[in-house]
Parts: structure tokens; sequence; C-alpha cells
């Protein structure tokens, strides 16, 4: 079977399907907003391969707990999972994914993907246990209305990370936030700055970079948004974060271009077209911001069946 674009995402497009028997169905867990997607690809995707897929979505939080749990056990989850890419070293080191390099032949597709989010499907081993999904640039979202009644010029907010942090201190007469979360920014900082040929903890030969002046620069502003009280101490994909979005708790969040689609589907649909987004000029490069993975679980009896 060829690989797929966008049909079933990429890890059952690996060939997977084939292992199950067309009258059973196989489960896909993960959180939205995939579940949208997989509304309008499943249709064809059913017909053309004569299978059945369920799926099951909750809140990321929940997601991820429960597939700890799952892995620990060694039942409960899907056949087929989504994995956030802070999550995927964990659970390829638990041993519960399936190596998909081995029994797929996953190598094969490597050049159809981005070399940096290929490399972070990887284990230790250098196998692939994940397929990458969806990867966009970094953006900084900003709530139109909150910048306007601040008289915030987002393009001079933008300038720099001391002219962000400038806005924020404009935000916070309005008792609005700056951000959910100063660790957010030190993210952003991180994420965008990757040298190129090189990986976000470890430079091309292996060695961790963690210490240097990448890292340093990072923690440095969000140290400074958090002393001037410009975050919200409020952690991402919580149920605190999405009512912050809708409540107009902070004015701007650092993520990636998907983000937009999450904010107006069911983050907050309310708020819709309030949320603009603009590119970073206060990073020397606009890496990807965050991706996650397919994978298969190692206990799926169906995957197993005839591989």
């Amino acid at each position: 079977m060829k690989l797929k674009s966008l049909v079933l995402y990429s890890a059952i497009s690996l060939g997977t399907i084939t292992a199950v028997n067309a009258e059973e169905a196989i489960r896909f867990d993960g959180f939205p907003d995939f579940d949208s997607s997989l509304k309008v690809l499943l249709p064809e995707f059913e017909k053309e391969n004569d299978i059945k897929v369920d799926y099951l979505m909750n809140n990321h939080g929940d997601h991820h707990t429960k597939l700890t749990t799952n892995l620990a056990t060694g039942s409960g989850a899907g056949d087929v999972i989504v994995v956030d890419v802070e999550k995927i070293g964990p659970f390829v080191a638990s041993g519960g994914l399936v190596n998909l390099s081995e029994k797929y032949g996953a190598d094969k597709y490597a050049e159809r993907f981005a070399p940096y989010a290929w490399a972070q499907g990887k284990g230790s081993d250098g196998n692939m246990y994940g397929i990458p999904v969806d990867l966009g640039p970094g953006v900084m979202y900003y709530r139109t209305d909150l910048f306007e009644k601040a008289g915030i010029d987002v393009k001079d907010a933008i300038k720099d990370w001391d002219s962000y942090i400038a806005a924020g201190e404009k935000l916070k007469q309005q008792n609005v936030q700056l951000i959910a979360s100063a660790a957010d920014v030190a993210q952003a900082i991180i994420y965008t700055t990757v040298p190129e040929g090189e990986g976000l903890y470890f430079d091309k030969d292996g060695q961790p970079v963690v210490t240097s002046e990448r890292f340093v620069h990072a923690f440095e502003v969000a140290k400074k948004i958090r002393e001037k009280g410009l975050d919200g101490r409020i952690l991402a994909w919580s149920n605190e974060w999405y009512e912050g979005f809708r409540n107009g708790t902070f004015a701007t969040q650092q993520s990636g271009a998907w983000l937009l689609g999450h904010l107006n589907n069911w983050i907050a649909p309310e708020t819709k077209g309030k949320w603009q987004y603009q590119t970073y000029l206060m990073a020397s490069t606009a890496a990807g911001a965050a991706l996650s993975f397919q994978s298969l679980l190692s206990h799926s009896t169906k995957m197993k069946r005839g591989s």
C-alpha cells in the first residue's frame, strides 16, 4: 500500500491496515481538533480500504494521562494514537510503541517529511516510532480588541522581546495578562532559534545544548516576564487555558500556526475574528512550532494480526 497524503494521517497509511480483518474496526485515540479532520477523511479512507475506523477524543492533557496509564498496564488504548512532540520520547522509552521501521519499512518515507520532524519521531536506536502529522511556523497570536484598548501597535510589540514585554506592561494596566505562562515564551525562543542541522536539545554531535546561549536567553526573557507579573501562570491545554482565551484573561499566545483552527472550532469559537497572528520578527528563524506524531501501540492485537 502506498503512503497517502492526509488519508487517516501517516501511521495508518504505512500499510498497517493490511494487518486487520475488514469486518473489524480499529480505534484512533487523539485530541481535538483531529476529529474535525477525521470526519472529512474517514469516509473515503474506509471505502477505499474496506475497514472501519472508530476514534476516541479527549482533551490534550487527559489524552496523554490516559496513554501513560495504558502503556503502563498494556491495555486500554486505541490501535493508533496521537502523541505530542514533548511526549514522544518518554513513550518510546516505555517500550509500548511499535517499531515502524522494522515492521512497516517506515524509513523509506523519510524524504517526504521535514528532516527535523522526522528525526523527532525516532528512538535512541535510530528506528521510527512516530510519524509526523502536524507542524507549522511559529507565530504570535494576539487579541486585536485588547491591543486596541491598550493602545498597542502589534508591529511595535514584536520588534524584539523587550518591546513585547513593554506591551505587556501596557496590558497589565488594563488588568490583562500578556500571556498565559512565561514558560510559553521560553519555549517559543527555544523552538524558533534552532541552528540548522541541530535538534532542540542536542547539537549535531549529540551533545546537550541546554546550557547554551539560546537556552539562557530564553529563560532570561521568561524570568523577566514572570518577575514583572505579566503572565497568568496558566498551564497550556488546561481548562483554565481554554477559559483564558474565551474571557480575555491574556492577550497573546506563542504557538504554531495551526492553533487558530483550534481557537475557532472548539477552544473559543465565540471570539472568532478577535484573534489574529503575526510571524516572529524577534526570532532569527521561524522553525516549526510543536508537532504531533501518529504511533501504533505494541499491545494492539489487531495490528499484530497478519504482520
